[in-house]
């Protein structure tokens, strides 16, 4: 009787064993395609995350929304309006037309040239990192007066800015140009003019 009891365990056991196995990979199958497919679509607008969530999942939602045109980005991010530069002209390089997006009290331009690129950004009621998102610890700081305007400048070398900041009645600006220039990569002066009078 015990063998016969013990037999009955050690045959539920396995069955119970090779079920729990065909549905774990069955799952893990489902959601490896799900997170694929999501972060090739959606990533973006943010329905991967929800895609993958849905799926049992746990990542941070991407808060930025894509956008047709800067006045649509405004309007994502609650602003009254966004300009930025269509062809911005730094050296040599070619950059592709901007991508707009937005994100609440946010909206911004990225721009692509292959070896370099450049993000401008405006924010009412966020400025500093918390509108730029450059942790970047720069060796060299000063500021540049545009037109009555104090620009906050950051690079690798003096007179190249890596990054700009600047404020004009409680809305807060960004430029962020990176690329592999190294030390010698950067926005002069004139050009820090330029997209302080275009950015609006």
């Amino acid at each position: 009787m015990k063998r016969l009891f013990a037999l009955t365990l050690a045959v539920v056991f396995a069955l119970a064993m090779a079920a729990c196995a065909a549905g774990c990979s069955g799952a893990a199958g489902e959601s490896g395609s799900g997170a694929a497919s999501g972060a090739g679509s959606g990533a973006a607008s943010g329905s991967g995350a929800a895609s993958a969530s849905a799926q049992g999942q746990v990542g941070m939602a991407n808060p930025w929304t894509d956008a047709s045109s800067a006045s649509e980005a405004a309007k994502g991010a609650g602003l009254t309006s966004f300009e930025a530069p269509d062809d911005p002209d730094i050296g040599d390089f070619q950059f592709e037309e901007p991508k707009y997006s937005s994100m609440e009290g946010v909206a911004q331009a990225t721009y692509d040239a292959g070896a370099a690129d450049l993000t401008v950004r405006k924010g009412e009621g966020v400025s500093g990192v918390d509108l730029h998102g450059d942790w970047t610890d720069y060796p060299e700081h000063w500021t540049q007066d545009c037109g009555g305007i104090e620009v906050s400048c950051s690079g690798y070398a003096p007179g190249l800015a890596s990054l700009i900041e600047w404020t004009v009645d409680g809305e807060s600006y960004s430029v962020e140009f990176r690329g592999l220039g190294g030390d010698e990569l950067g926005l002069a002066s004139g050009q820090v003019e330029a997209f302080v009078s275009s950015v609006k």
